[in-house]
């Protein structure tokens, strides 16, 4: 059973849409999509060696930026299936209630705060072996 009440759900579900909404349109300024996804725009400036390296620095933050908005739109997905799955709010490793206030300050969340922390816990120990 859920712990969020199904107003809240359905305002999160309708927050979500507006958000996937808007990173689609973001993205689509900066990326064409693809059956694979998106690919980052290549803006022709000019021709001179000026020219060039303005547009190797926007194609480089292009790049980042279109990852970012990938990432966010792959987990506002994510949320709105498992709204229709009737999972929304618990999270996906232990099934655990996700607080109101972290799904109000991130509707996408798929963890608790505590498990959140100790998975960056874990990786950050991962990462110092390597």
């Amino acid at each position: 059973m859920n712990h969020l009440e199904p107003q809240f759900i359905e305002q999160q579900r309708k927050r979500l849409l507006e958000e996937k909404a808007r990173v689609e349109e973001e993205l689509s300024k900066i990326a064409d999509k693809s059956e694979k996804g998106y690919k980052t725009k290549w803006s022709e400036v000019g021709s001179d060696e000026d020219d060039n390296a303005i547009e190797s620095d926007f194609f480089a933050e292009a790049v980042s930026l279109e990852g970012n908005l990938e990432d966010l739109l792959r987990d506002i997905t994510a949320a709105l299936a498992r709204i229709e799955e009737g999972t929304y709010g618990l999270d996906v490793t232990d099934g655990s209630p996700v607080s109101v206030e972290r799904l109000e300050a991130f509707p996408a969340a798929t963890m608790t705060v505590e498990n959140e922390q100790k998975l960056e816990k874990k990786l950050r120990g991962f990462l110092r072996r390597q």
